[in-house]
């Protein structure tokens, strides 16, 4: 996407969201430093993170209309195929070939059925529930042009995965987490209405927030669809005023730094795992709290300027093989 049309919010909040999660939530277990790391208010924080790749991505599919036609539809999947399944596929095989996950497991992620045949690939399980999201965005904008199609529409995909996971296979709990984050991007983008209350009674929702945080707490036991479903709210929540408030204090941001990290951020979701294990296997401290220091400040900004220069080659690519198709 040009630089002109770029929302510089969502790009400042990739960013930050991409470093939560890569530069805490998934560094610190490489390390005997901060045991203490993970809890309950992290974890809420790192699924709000998750909640705002997915609000975002509602935000930034909706921008355009869709009408129900099979050329229409044929072109925005080819778009997002493009854009993310290579990568992805890519990933995955560098996944199983360094051990980090199970070829069946594997083979299930590049089929796109893992969040529907658990167990889903460690990190990557968030692209093939992305990729499910995106296979149902064309019908979801079309159904956002009267309030009762798309709260129908809605919950009859949500009763129709409660009876998949209890009739037929146990699911990914995570895909009930993060689908009202996409849906309520989605209708917050295409209609006026509700980016005008987002706006003006943004306070509201904060007020909001405070409930919801107590109810989406997680407990002990982990997560299962009932505290998915509970959490749901929180997640919504915290990705809207994320955005909301991150457009208030950036509408005039225009940073070729920060817009080249959200660039690569893609790629660094993908691949830093992998960087991490080489990273790790040719040099670590003994110390845990040197250990995350390595990491943290040499190790993560190898994996931005890795996933930059791959992301970079493989548009180039996709530009000469594809020169009709828009990103």
């Amino acid at each position: 996407m040009p630089a002109t049309e770029r929302n510089n919010a969502i790009d400042l909040l990739r960013v930050l969201c991409i470093v939560y999660i890569v530069g805490y939530w998934h560094l610190i277990p490489y390390t005997e430093w901060l045991p203490g790391y993970a809890n309950k208010y992290t974890e809420a924080l790192k699924d709000i993170a998750l909640g705002t790749f997915v609000f975002s991505s509602g935000l930034l599919l909706a921008r355009r209309d869709v009408q129900l036609r099979f050329r229409e539809f044929i072109g925005f999947y080819q778009r997002r195929v493009l854009r993310i399944y290579p990568l992805y596929l890519l990933a995955l095989i560098l996944f199983g070939v360094a051990g980090l996950a199970s070829w069946p497991v594997i083979t299930k992620a590049a089929l796109l059925i893992s969040s529907f045949a658990p167990p889903p690939p460690p990190t990557l399980w968030f692209i093939t529930m992305i990729m499910f999201f995106y296979l149902l965005a064309p019908l979801l904008i079309w159904a956002a042009r009267t309030a009762v199609g798309f709260i129908l529409l809605c919950s009859g995909l949500l009763l129709a995965c409660l009876g998949y996971d209890t009739y037929i296979q146990t699911m990914d709990s995570r895909l009930f987490l993060l689908f009202p984050s996409f849906v309520i991007g989605i209708y917050a983008q295409r209609v006026a209405a509700v980016q005008a209350f987002i706006q003006r009674r943004h306070y509201v929702l904060l007020a909001l927030l405070i409930p919801a945080f107590f109810i989406g707490l997680p407990g002990n036991n982990g997560f299962d669809i009932q505290t998915s479903l509970l959490r749901a709210p929180l997640v919504v929540l915290g990705a809207v005023l994320f955005v909301a408030y991150t457009e208030r204090l950036c509408k005039h941001l225009h940073s070729p730094f920060i817009l080249a990290l959200s660039y690569a951020s893609f790629g660094v979701y993908l691949f830093h795992r992998l960087i991490f294990k080489q990273a790790i296997d040719l040099y670590f401290p003994t110390d845990g709290f040197y250990q995350a220091v390595y990491l943290f400040a040499l190790v993560v900004p190898v994996s931005f300027v890795v996933a930059y220069t791959l992301q970079k080659a493989y548009d180039a690519g996709l530009a000469r093989l594809t020169p009709n198709t828009s990103p």
